[in-house]
């Protein structure tokens, strides 16, 4: 298992690729429901972890927070809307604890 600073690497290293993939999938599949999608963009990523990273894991957990991280940041940037204000409020309090 990795260490947890590798994993952080790791995951910021791969935002770019998170935030092309959740964009596709939102164009693709936008009628779908948040969770569903999600499960497609952990999915997804993951495929692509042995030919860009061999040999390394990162956990499924991991990958979907850095989703949720990179699908709140387009829900607030306005690329993406979100379809409940309120849930999206209950969201970041449990994103980020506040």
């Amino acid at each position: 298992m990795a260490n947890w600073l590798e994993i952080v690497q790791g995951i910021l290293s791969l935002m770019p690729l998170i935030e092309m993939v959740i964009s596709l999938i939102e164009r693709l599949f936008g009628s779908m429901g948040g969770s569903d999608k999600k499960v497609m963009a952990v999915d997804a990523v993951k495929s692509m972890l042995p030919s860009i990273v061999p040999g390394k894991t990162i956990p499924n957990e991991v990958l979907g927070l850095a989703v949720d991280a990179a699908v709140w940041a387009k829900n607030i940037g306005g690329e993406f809307k979100h379809a409940d204000p309120l849930t999206l409020d209950m969201e970041i309090v449990q994103m980020f604890g506040a």
